[in-house]
This record gives structure tokens, sequence and C-alpha cells, in this order.
């Protein structure tokens, strides 16, 4: 069945390892990214033809990233967008981008940025770049921050930028790893956060 596949779908089956137990058994690669494998095991298994799951792959690759359903579906979340004023720079399947300007409402005693206001910009990136793929396919959230460990490096200035970005390191059945750095507009590391989500 493996030898019949069309190129795309190649990369996702593989000789070399055990049959996984299906209603039709396919053999797989080992994938940081479970949601496209279980995806098209199950329009194959369900002996539904090739085009089908083809066609999965070039949905990903062309409208399930809408940035604008993204952006519309987190205004949902006042305390980041409303209150800290969080704005949704740039989602991709891998990560996403986050920023906001550092008002008064954002500083500290010491007149910096706020340690909350940092790692409520970095969680809400993790949010954005574990969720963004299932929001513009189902409009829906699945995974949610379950441990943050965060790191401030240097101190954000009033009037500056600070934008996060997140990039995945490992997405599975049930959790997710994701690395978070802010920085501020010049570009300097600000603060390093891991988030596992569940």
């Amino acid at each position: 069945m493996e030898k019949g596949l069309s190129d795309p779908l190649r990369p996702f089956f593989s000789p070399r390892v055990e049959t996984v137990k299906r209603p039709l058994s396919f053999r797989f690669f080992h994938l940081a990214d479970w949601r496209k494998r279980d995806k098209i095991s199950l329009l194959l298994s369900r002996k539904r033809n090739e085009d089908e799951a083809l066609a999965f792959l070039n949905l990903r690759g062309q409208k399930m990233m809408d940035i604008e359903k993204v952006r519309s579906y987190f205004r949902a979340d006042r305390y980041a967008m409303e209150v800290t004023g969080i704005e949704i720079e740039e989602i991709g399947e891998m990560g996403a981008t986050c920023g906001f300007t550092l008002e008064d409402r954002h500083l500290n005693a010491g007149n910096r940025a706020q340690g909350g206001a940092i790692f409520t910009l970095a969680d809400f990136t993790f949010a954005v770049a574990a969720n963004a793929v299932h929001i513009c396919q189902e409009n829906t959230v699945r995974a949610v921050s379950q441990t943050v460990s965060i790191t401030y490096i240097a101190a954000g200035m009033p009037g500056g930028r600070l934008k996060a970005e997140a990039r995945q390191i490992s997405y599975r059945r049930s959790t997710c790893l994701y690395e978070v750095r802010v920085t501020d507009e010049g570009g300097q590391l600000v603060a390093l956060a891991t988030v596992n989500g569940f």
C-alpha cells in the first residue's frame, strides 16, 4: 500500500519501523507533529482516496494560517489583548510572534517593565503558537499552558516595544513544549521562557 502513495505523502510512512495497528495498517515515521500524521492516517484508514489526504496538506499550506481568524478568536482573551494590549504579529505551523508597546500601566515601581506583563506576553504567545492551526481548522483551542519556567534577563524600558517569539520544540498527542524568547526593540533578550502545554 505504501509503495503506491503519492510523493507528498511518502514522508509520513516508512517501511523501517513497526506497523501501527489501524483499520488499514501503515508504517509511520516518528513525527513531532502528531496532528498531521493522525489526520492523514484517518483519511486513508477510512478507505477514502489519496486526493483527500493531499487536499488536507494543501489546506494546511494555503488556508490554515489565517491570521485574522486567529486574532478574532483571541480577542476574547480580554486580559491579554485589552488590558495588556498584546498584538498578534505573525503566526505559523511551528510558532508565533506577539508584542506590545510598554506604557505606564506596564511599569513597576522602578519604572521598568513589570515581570507579570512580560510573563503574560510569553504565556499568550505560547497560546497563539500552540493553537493557531486548531483555531483556523476547527475554531477551538486544544493546548493550554501547564508549566511555565521564565528567566528575566534584562529590563524593559518605558516607551519601548517588547516582542515574544514562540518556537515549537515538541508536539505530542497530549503534551507540547515551546521556547519563548522575549526581546526589546533593539533585539536584546529580555526574558527566556519554556512552556509545557497540555
